[in-house]
């Protein structure tokens, strides 16, 4: 009978020794998560380097457009308030879709509402054949500004290739949500 408790007491110790690797590895992951998260630079990029590990880089000229674009006023009041409420955002997400070049790109995840996900196979890249991937793509245009609730504002972001002048078009939402921040949700 001590022997059969000896074994069962080893074979207990042993699970317990598994259980708590595991959940050491596990630990590991989130504090690397964690530490990625507080450094402030988007999803996609090293802190050792600032730079995007997917993706390419995008030039201070697509930068300032993307700016400029934002700069906008159309007749509608609540529009121009909720294009500048959401705009930081806005900015951030065109940045990272105009550089993605490749499906593993979870760039643009920061950037989605609770309960969504982002695909990137439908990022402006991904569909232009004759362009460089190395390079980012251009936002030419956002457009077609509408709010079909309160809380919600749809846009259209065009984007061009400077080196093959593909065009590309996206329809976007961002929604306000309940503690003031604007999301983007899956594609319209």
């Amino acid at each position: 009978m001590k022997g059969l408790l000896a074994i069962l007491f080893t074979l207990i110790i042993a699970g317990c020794t598994s259980v708590n690797d595991g959940l050491k590895t596990f630990n590991e992951g989130m504090s690397s998560l964690n530490k990625t998260l507080a450094s402030g630079l988007p999803a996609g990029q090293s802190s050792q380097t600032g730079q995007r590990r997917f993706g390419s880089s995008i030039s201070q000229e697509q930068e300032l457009k993307i700016k400029a674009n934002l700069n906008i006023k159309t007749n509608d009041n609540a529009i121009n308030q909720a294009i500048a409420e959401s705009s930081p955002v806005i900015e951030s997400f065109a940045k990272a879709e105009s550089c993605i070049n490749n499906h593993l790109d979870s760039s643009l995840e920061l950037y989605t509402a609770p309960g969504g996900r982002m695909n990137t196979s439908y990022a402006p890249m991904m569909s232009m054949k004759y362009h460089d991937r190395s390079k980012c793509v251009t936002v030419e245009k956002l457009q077609g500004w509408s709010m079909p609730a309160r809380n919600a504002l749809q846009f259209e972001i065009v984007y061009v290739s400077e080196i093959s002048g593909e065009v590309k078009k996206r329809g976007h939402e961002v929604v306000k949500q309940p503690n003031g921040e604007w999301l983007f949700t899956p594609q319209i």
